[in-house]
């Protein structure tokens, strides 16, 4: 597909600017909310990827789904993140073609 085609998602950084170490849980938690007000009528999609010295994995976790992906040791954290997101986009397109 031509690049001009592509229909680029998007997205909200509007937490990553609150440091991980500085902001407590609580701040967090408020504006997870708010952002869930501003959104409600959009199902939420949580993506997560891990690493431990014997295993790699992803994971994809919506109100209607739970989709988890192993992958090869050999495989680092930044692409276990990653082919969670490209998970979740594919179980999305599923649903809004």
């Amino acid at each position: 597909m031509p690049p001009w085609k592509v229909i680029y998602p998007k997205v909200d950084f509007t937490l990553s600017c609150y440091s991980k170490a500085c902001t407590p849980v609580s701040t967090y938690r408020t504006l997870y909310l708010e952002h869930r007000e501003l959104f409600s009528d959009y199902e939420p999609i949580f993506t997560d990827g891990s690493k431990s010295e014997s295993h790699v994995g992803s994971a994809v976790v919506s109100l209607s789904t739970v989709i988890t992906d192993a992958l090869p040791v050999s495989a680092s954290i930044y692409t276990a993140e990653l082919h969670a997101l490209r998970i979740a986009i594919e179980h999305i397109s599923l649903f809004t073609r």
